[in-house]
């Protein structure tokens, strides 16, 4: 499309290629602006979205003094594949009212887990296992389905360290993931890159997401010092309100929006 338009315009430059567009067969030029300004015969794919699905145990809520230790966050979001989209980041924004407590918890390093695996990492800092599924060549006629066993480990005070297991192939790789301040609305936020070879596991063939399953629970120190990965400290009209943002990459062409963006509601109580 871009060629065509580049084509067109130096066919109308009023320079040198005027000669040019002189010789141009007229039914040549109405078939050249028709290509251009109509798009021509070639499918578009639509704007990019997906859906995000939340759960949070217990219900009730702890406060800013009390903090309580949520049991189990869940996460599920689900990517449109009709827009046959690569993902290059997601983040997940909390409410306020929840934070993540990395202090006091065994933790197993980047370098760590890239050269050992999960098996290298003590079970304390582990945080729960989940699911990822994607395509291989997402616009060809019989995409490739590929499936993933992801794992969760407290990295830093900072960081989640996440490792990607093939399942039924040799694919493994960690992933960061950065807990940064959202803003607006919402508290914290976990940040997670997409590696470059993860989006385009082989030269011109590309991956796009389709859905991913997690679960993340865990606690650190004893007795009246005992506290969770995850803390309520309140809950703010009797929900937990919750976002994720998935940033696409080009795959080769660029999608019809950059970015998508979701959210969901969970019930809570004081």
């Amino acid at each position: 499309m871009q060629r065509t338009l580049t084509v067109l315009l130096d066919l109308l430059c009023p320079t040198e290629e005027e000669n040019l567009l002189r010789k141009t067969p007229p039914i040549v030029l109405g078939l050249l602006a028709s290509v251009v300004f109509t798009g021509g015969a070639v499918a578009q794919a639509p704007e990019p979205s997906h859906t995000l699905q939340m759960g949070v145990t217990p219900s009730k809520a702890g406060t800013a003094k009390n903090p309580k230790a949520l049991t189990k966050l869940k996460l599920s979001i689900t990517n449109d594949k009709a827009a046959k989209t690569t993902a290059s980041k997601i983040e997940i924004s909390l409410p306020k009212t929840i934070r993540f407590n990395t202090k006091g918890f065994t933790t197993c390093s980047a370098a760590k887990l890239d050269a050992e695996g999960p098996a290298g990492c003590s079970s304390k800092s582990r945080l729960g296992v989940g699911t990822a599924s994607a395509v291989l060549g997402p616009t060809s006629p019989t995409p490739a389905p590929l499936e993933f066993k992801n794992t969760f480990f407290v990295g830093s005070a900072t960081t989640l360290n996440i490792f990607l297991e093939q399942t039924g192939g040799d694919v493994r790789k960690l992933l960061i993931g950065k807990i940064s301040n959202a803003g607006g609305k919402y508290g914290q936020k976990l940040s997670i890159a997409i590696p470059g070879d993860l989006q385009q596991p082989v030269p011109g063939t590309y991956s796009a997401l389709s859905d991913i399953a997690t679960s993340l629970s865990g606690t650190a120190g004893s007795g009246s010092k005992k506290h969770g990965i995850l803390e309520s400290r309140g809950c703010v009209g009797g929900k937990y309100a919750f976002q994720s943002k998935l940033t696409y990459a080009p795959n080769p062409d660029r999608p019809a929006a950059r970015t998508s963006t979701a959210t969901d509601t969970v019930s809570c109580k004081k």
